[in-house]
């Protein structure tokens, strides 16, 4: 299956970078799905929603995002996400 970059970053912490064939995420408008040659796609990620994907070796991984956002382009798809603010 083909695959597409995938990036999933944290402020100081890689939470993964590497082949995926699929990633899904929910959006302030809804569910979306990525696969390799995806079109182009920038938006955000709805506030305490899970980032889900499948790497090129089909295991499948999910991460809680507090916030992000999210860019596809030329097979590449980085997503963003902000900690949560700490309580002070």
């Amino acid at each position: 299956m083909e695959t597409f970059q995938l990036s999933i970053l944290e402020e100081n912490k890689t939470h993964y970078s590497g082949p995926a064939v699929y990633c899904g995420v929910m959006t302030p408008t809804g569910a979306i799905g990525f696969q390799a040659r995806h079109e182009g796609f920038a938006g955000m990620l709805l506030p305490g929603s899970d980032v889900l994907f499948r790497d090129s070796g089909g295991k499948e991984s999910k991460i809680s995002a507090q916030w992000g956002i999210l860019l596809f382009r030329d097979n590449q798809c980085t997503i963003t996400l902000a900690a949560a603010p700490s309580a002070e």
